[in-house]
């Protein structure tokens, strides 16, 4: 079943990986990061 998921925080470390993995497995990602 494919989701639909935010994460914050996903500039790098953590959040990042965390993002391209769920990304990669098929659900929408929605990933915010704020500007420096």
């Amino acid at each position: 079943m494919k989701k639909i998921i935010i994460i914050t925080g996903a500039s790098s470390g953590f959040g990042a990986l965390t993002a391209r993995a769920l990304a990669k497995a098929g659900h929408t990602v929605y990933a915010s990061m704020r500007e420096t």
